[in-house]
């Protein structure tokens, strides 16, 4: 494994930097990204480039496209989870969260949909989700949210961090009804599935949940993992690969991470790991110390022979080509 090679994201319409990736999903050759500056507080948005633009060698900065929205919508400004199906046309699902100066309020939920321009088709808010951090779709009229913590507010969320650390939740949104199908997880954070199990990420139990996807699709209250797997690290976003694995970033050291998202001058390192279904077996596949080209890694996709890296309190991307 070589270093890892910094990509500039340039947005296409301002030539303004991309900074805080949060998170990527990927529909075809297109990568879609959710971002905002966290550090700064200023608006970001949804972008798509071409994944092969972020893969070549050759391009230090990358050129990404806004996500355009017909009016009066516009795309939202502090996004954080995402996920993107492809179907007869393209579905991107997004928490955007409220303004800082709205700590009360509850994050939106946004279903964009469409083929050249993708438009917001539906818009949900509720108090359930008053810490929403990840969604995807299982089908066009169902998605999978995470709730990291059940008490909402500023002074909510430090209750929660203190007294209540497996506060977390997992939500199954019909339409627009929500149902609570997992709780009690140690800070629920990145979800994903297959055809037979949900993926659940427990940043602070540093573990990974199973559940059986037809148990999760037709419960009406809490059910619990098949089983729970042991990560080298607190686990963040999770993205299948197109070797069918999935790639989980996860923090080496939850603490660390903490001073590094509060800019006290820390780094913070970047570990992935990948987990086998088949197998079950879970592999550390990438590790960079705190300095490296990204740091605090908070989401990864395998591509052919390469990682892409996104983080959160970062500049850009990072890709790190791997051995065969």
């Amino acid at each position: 494994m070589i270093a890892a090679r910094s990509v500039s994201l340039i947005r296409a319409d301002d030539a303004e930097p991309v900074v805080g990736v949060e998170d990527l999903s990927r529909v075809g050759d297109m990568l879609y990204l959710s971002a905002y500056d966290r550090r700064e507080e200023r608006a970001g948005g949804v972008y798509v480039v071409p994944v092969a633009d972020v893969m070549n060698p050759r391009l230090s900065r990358v050129l990404v496209t806004r996500i355009p929205v017909t009016a009066p919508e516009s795309p939202p400004a502090r996004p954080h989870g995402l996920h993107a199906m492809a179907g007869a046309t393209v579905q991107l699902a997004v928490i955007s969260r409220p303004a800082p100066g709205a700590p009360h309020e509850p994050p939106e939920i946004l279903i964009l949909r469409g083929a050249d321009r993708l438009s917001v088709s539906q818009r949900l808010k509720d108090r359930r989700l008053c810490n929403a951090n990840e969604i995807i779709s299982l089908r066009e009229d169902r998605l999978l949210i995470t709730n990291d913590r059940a008490d909402c507010g500023r002074w909510g969320r430090v209750y929660a961090n203190v007294f209540r650390p497996r506060g977390g939740t997992l939500l199954r949104l019909d339409g627009d009804v929500l149902t609570v199908v997992a709780d009690r997880i140690g800070f629920a954070n990145g979800v994903e599935a297959d055809e037979r199990h949900v993926y659940v990420a427990a940043t602070r139990a540093r573990a990974l949940h199973i559940f059986d996807r037809a148990t999760i699709e037709a419960a009406h209250e809490p059910v619990l993992p098949l089983r729970t797997l042991a990560l080298p690290g607190g686990p963040d976003n999770m993205v299948w690969g197109d070797d069918g694995k999935l790639y989980i970033a996860v923090h080496p050291n939850l603490l660390q991470f903490a001073f590094f998202r509060l800019n006290r001058g820390v780094g913070a390192p970047s570990r992935v790991v990948s987990y086998d279904p088949g197998s079950d077996e879970i592999v550390t596949v990438a590790d960079l110390p705190a300095g490296s080209a990204l740091q605090g890694a908070t989401a990864a996709l395998r591509v052919r022979n390469a990682l892409i890296l996104a983080g959160a309190f970062a500049d850009g991307l990072a890709v790190i080509r791997m051995e065969a």
